[in-house]
């Protein structure tokens, strides 16, 4: 069974869906309010103690950065090793990867 990243399970915080994140402008010119699965990956980083997950995006050419709120801190470890080789790459090809193995 393929899950995808976007459908992932423990993408949850307290019952509430974690992907795509809300981007929030961290650029310099213009807030173009991205929404959904945008942008080219930049950059990912995380937090195992808050179990996040931040996400740093460019759109439009300006810079934005979403968190991702997960379950446990040990999916948060593997979420962020996952997405590392794909910086550089689209978000929406990146929600379609396959994370079965994580389950």
């Amino acid at each position: 069974m393929t899950v995808k990243l976007r459908d992932h399970p423990l993408l949850t915080y307290y019952s509430m869906r974690s992907w795509p994140p809300t981007w929030a402008w961290i650029g310099v010119k213009e807030n173009k309010n991205p929404t959904g699965e945008v942008g080219i990956l930049k950059e990912v980083a995380s937090d195992l103690e808050l179990r996040r997950c931040f996400l740093t995006i460019e759109y439009e050419n300006e810079c934005y950065m979403g968190c991702i709120f997960v379950r446990d801190s040990s999916f948060c470890r593997q979420l962020s090793a996952f997405l590392k080789p794909y910086v550089g790459h689209a978000i929406e090809q990146i929600a379609d990867l396959d994370l079965s193995d994580t389950l």
